[in-house]
């Protein structure tokens, strides 16, 4: 999943989306790198990332310090949910906790 820009300037640097349900989504470089869940609070990235994407997260989790580190893979199920993982035969639970995700497909 990438964040792309449709502006002149050809990258992102950093964006935040709201989602439906509220949920928050940071982007740095065009990458989901953290989330905000209502209900569940901050995680972010076990990915291995830039300091500049660092400094990103810190500035905009404000200085809490026991946000909850998540696999890339799931952001890819927050922002896509079941679409995401068609490929497995297992039902992808929701990120947020609870029953696992409806099929979203219109």
């Amino acid at each position: 999943m990438k964040l792309v820009s449709l502006g002149s300037k050809p990258e992102i640097k950093i964006a935040e989306l709201t989602l439906d349900n509220r949920v928050k989504v940071l982007f740095s470089y065009g990458q989901p790198v953290a989330a905000l869940i209502p209900g569940r609070g901050y995680v972010r990235t076990t990915q291995i990332i830039s300091k500049t994407t660092e400094r990103h997260i810190a500035a905009w989790i404000d200085g809490v310090f026991r946000a909850e580190r998540v696999e890339p893979a799931f952001f890819e199920v927050l922002l896509c949910g079941a679409k995401g993982a068609e490929a497995s035969s297992q039902q992808p639970t929701s990120p947020l906790g609870g029953p696992p995700l409806p099929d979203q497909h219109h």
